[in-house]
Order: structure tokens, then sequence, then C-alpha cells
């Protein structure tokens, strides 16, 4: 079973020139983007982690998509075309990266639903009462 799937792998890639070439420079390009991404992961983990000091899941998820442009952008250069809701995925992704949650609500305002309804982050106000009882 494997080795039939192997063997049309190679058949269908190794059948047209432009194929192959498409996927030696996918190949290729990739590393090499993934290379310096990893090799240069400590400024951009220092970078992410934003004024407060803290690595976020936000910022991991930006962090961790941005290791799916290079791949989705070589394939659509060198290999075939790659769907449009795609790149609208990863325009999301910038977007949010660039402008944060309030990107979401004109995405949302622009498909005519309610924006996002930001949390109150204001502290509680507490009252304390006392009572005195009298005995007699």
């Amino acid at each position: 079973m494997i080795e039939k799937l192997f063997d049309s792998f190679l058949l269908n890639h190794f059948s047209s020139v432009e194929r192959f070439d498409g996927l030696i420079m996918f190949s290729l390009c990739t590393a090499f983007v993934w290379y310096w991404m990893v090799k240069l992961r400590g400024i951009a983990l220092k970078g992410m982690e934003g004024e407060n000091g803290m690595w976020e899941s936000h910022e991991q998820i930006i962090y961790w998509a941005t290791f799916m442009v290079p791949p989705i952008v070589f394939k659509a250069a060198f290999v075939s075309d790659v769907p449009l809701y795609v790149w609208y995925f990863l325009a999301g992704i910038i977007l949010f990266a660039l402008f944060g949650r309030g990107v979401l609500d004109y995405i949302l305002a622009f498909f005519g639903r309610n924006p996002v309804k930001k949390e109150d982050t204001t502290p509680a106000k507490v009252v304390t009462t006392t009572t005195e009882t009298k005995v007699e």
C-alpha cells in the first residue's frame, strides 16, 4: 500500500519537468526560509513578547502561523495555484498581527454582523456596610 503511494508520488512528480522543477524550488526555498526563521527564533520570540513581557496565546498563534506563509507563497509561485480562501486566511492572520482584535470588529461589521463586545476590565466597586446592634 505505502509502496504504491510512494511510486505514484514519484511518477506524478517526475513525469513532468515543470512539476519536478517546481517541487525542487518549493522545497529549497521553504527549507531556506525555515532555516532563517529557526536561526532568528530568539529575536522573534523576544519581539513578540510585547510590552508586558509575557508570551501570550495570541502571540503564539501569530508566531506559528508565520511558518505557514513561506510554503504557501512558494507553492503558489512554483507548483500550482492556491485557493482564494487560503489567501484570505493569511490576510486575516497578518491583519490580526498588525491591528489586534480590533480588526475583527471591522471584518464582522463588513459582513453585517454585530461587532465583538469588549470585556469590562474595570475592577468591581466594593461597597462595605456595617451594622450595629444594640444589646440592652
